[in-house]
């Protein structure tokens, strides 16, 4: 896939939004591990945002509840941008599941890609998308140190960890689903894809997939591409394969999915315009593959709060 096909956002969004990211981070103390004895809390309440990563050389913001001192194992999400947009971006105006730390409680780690030389921030996630110069980045890497330092500095829940992106966010959640599934409890994919090729996350464990894809996106097609033009052509599979692929993984019936009810997930006067299939009954483990496909939208669509009010709940109700 070209460069060029992919949607980049606008400068407006960037000229109106701040770009720095603040952060406070705080000393803690260990967590008792005797699950008969009362939680050793933290030192003092955690004052939200704090950063992670600093020592990667690439800070990542962390949002957390008001007040949390260690009381509760907090779930963690991971929200992944789209390429040339960065995560204060993609959780202002697209996810925004800011809204839902504090009713149920997690935490959300805000990280930030590599820069090119076009000065485009991205994900190295497979062949296609979107390292275009080679830079060679370890993405996987520097989200699992990202995951071990939050394990290090504050009582998180690791079974429930999620990986959550857009575009190349998406492809992003979906290597790190190959490449960790023992860390990762499940992902959330918005108008992205995997590898083309299965051989290249045929091993390891499953997780839970939610896979959420426009039938118009014209930037990665819901039909897939397998051998797009450009010199980053490896293509990539459509929406329905990616999720039998990974309904197969978890021991599903692949050739029965059950209908779920309609979702209004981009709020507009049409109604429920998402259409809901699912991999949950008789699977040989206890992993469940979901494929939203929202008909009649495109990549960037103005998302209203089903999408958030959905997909939240879904994550945090499973488990790795």
């Amino acid at each position: 896939m070209s460069k060029y096909s992919l949607c980049r956002f606008t400068a407006l969004f960037l000229s109106c939004l701040p770009l720095t990211l603040s952060a406070c981070p705080q000393s803690t103390s260990s967590v008792g591990e005797d699950e008969d004895e009362e939680r050793a809390l933290l030192d003092a309440p955690v004052l939200f945002p704090v950063t992670v990563g600093e020592d990667a050389g690439r800070p990542a913001e962390v949002r957390g509840p008001e007040g949390w001192r260690g009381e509760d194992l907090l779930p963690v999400i991971f929200i992944l941008h789209g390429y040339s947009a960065n995560a204060l971006i993609q959780e202002t105006i697209v996810f925004r599941f800011s809204s839902h730390i504090e009713t149920d409680r997690f935490l959300l780690v805000l990280p930030e890609g590599t820069v090119n030389e076009e000065g485009d921030q991205f994900w190295a996630a497979t062949e296609t998308c979107c390292d275009f110069y080679n830079s060679s980045v370890d993405d996987v890497s520097y989200l699992i140190g990202l995951m071990d330092e939050l394990a290090e500095r504050f009582p998180i829940d690791e079974d429930r960890i999620y990986f959550t992106g857009h575009s190349n966010g998406g492809f992003m959640s979906y290597t790190m689903a190959c490449e960790a599934p023992d860390r990762v409890a499940g992902i959330m994919n918005f108008a992205g894809s995997t590898f083309v090729d299965p051989a290249k996350c045929s091993v390891g464990a499953p997780v839970h997939v939610l896979d959420i894809h426009g039938t118009l996106d014209e930037t990665i097609l819901y039909e897939g591409n397998p051998n797009p033009p450009g010199p980053n052509n490896g293509g990539y599979p459509s929406a329905i394969e990616r999720a039998e692929r990974w309904a197969a993984r978890a021991g599903c019936d692949v050739d029965s999915p059950g209908v779920g009810a309609p979702l209004d997930l981009v709020g507009n006067p049409q109604g429920d315009e998402t259409d809901v299939l699912q991999w949950s009954d008789g699977c040989t483990s206890d992993k469940d593959v979901s494929l939203w496909t929202m008909n009649g939208v495109g990549h960037i669509p103005a998302m209203g709060d089903g999408f958030h009010n959905n997909v939240v709940p879904w994550l945090l109700s499973r488990t790795r």
